[in-house]
């Protein structure tokens, strides 16, 4: 019979060949260890044993041991991809994970004054402001700008190849004129040949030393405490092309999503739909004086 562990092993192989981000792995791997480890507590050892019931309480037992309902649902998306798999090679029968209802809480971003203040820092010499130019322009990830290579920036046909992706699937982002005028002069200035960026080492920047590199900047700028990290880059881009009138299915494409409901949220929040209503308010006459 075909044993958890096994299913396990072959479930991040698949993954593997399907070439997801370290991160991504790291996820899985975690949350599913968590799960295989509740079901040998239980004395489940072969995969035809899970059922809809196994699944049921499993989130059971999250809710009285994990301390808020965000946390559960990060879990259960793992078991739930995992569940799939299977399920796709006709080891278990479909199971349904339904995710628990969960507020959604809204991300920090910068506001138009602080994205301006960032933008008018770039320097083609400093490769801090470049790397926060990229993030602004193109919404990318984190490892995406870490593995940047030389050869992945086209400025005379102004696009970046993003060949390492959350989901695996490589992107072909378009810069402006500008934003390929300062890589071109960066490039040059620094003589780069593999990484586009490194640390003082040399070396590729890790998670952590970058989003570092990227606060005490955002701290130099004066932009306030509460804004840090990189992912709020892609926020922020993701907000300014909703506020913009970005079609959803051009903002998933931007973003590499591969789900588009993780897209839509941002033009939930950010889209013009209320916006355009402004004049239709009981307000929209009032003045004050």
């Amino acid at each position: 019979m075909y044993t958890v562990d096994r299913a396990f092993q072959d479930f991040m192989i698949h993954n593997e060949r399907k070439n997801l981000s370290p991160e991504s792995m790291r996820y899985y791997r975690e949350n599913i260890t968590r799960f295989i480890t509740w079901l040998s507590e239980n004395r489940i050892h072969k995969s035809h044993k899970i059922t809809d019931k196994t699944a049921d309480d499993y989130m059971l037992f999250l809710l009285r041991t994990v301390p808020n309902r965000t946390s559960v649902n990060t879990y259960m998306r793992a078991v739930r991809r995992f569940l799939n798999y299977l399920s796709e090679q006709r080891i278990i029968k479909p199971i349904k994970v339904a995710p628990l209802k969960d507020s959604y809480k809204i991300k920090a971003t910068f506001d138009l004054n602080e994205t301006e203040m960032i933008l008018n820092s770039v320097q083609p010499n400093d490769d801090t402001s470049v790397i926060m130019l990229l993030l602004l322009s193109c919404g990318m990830r984190s490892r995406s700008v870490r593995e940047l290579r030389v050869g992945d920036v086209h400025v005379n046909d102004r696009y970046i190849d993003i060949c390492h992706t959350k989901s695996g699937e490589p992107l072909c982002l378009p810069i402006s004129r500008d934003v390929a005028i300062v890589l071109q002069q960066y490039i040059a200035i620094y003589g780069r040949h593999g990484l586009l960026f490194v640390n003082s080492r040399g070396e590729m920047f890790n998670r952590d030393s970058l989003a570092k590199r990227m606060n005490k900047r955002l701290r130099a700028l004066g932009i306030p405490q509460n804004k840090t990290g990189v992912h709020i880059f892609r926020h922020t881009f993701g907000k300014i092309m909703s506020m913009n009138a970005c079609p959803t299915a051009i903002l998933q494409r931007w973003f590499g999503h591969s789900d588009i409901r993780m897209t839509q949220r941002y033009i939930d929040l950010y889209g013009t739909e209320l916006k355009n209503t402004m004049s239709m308010l009981p307000t929209s006459s009032f003045q004050y004086a």
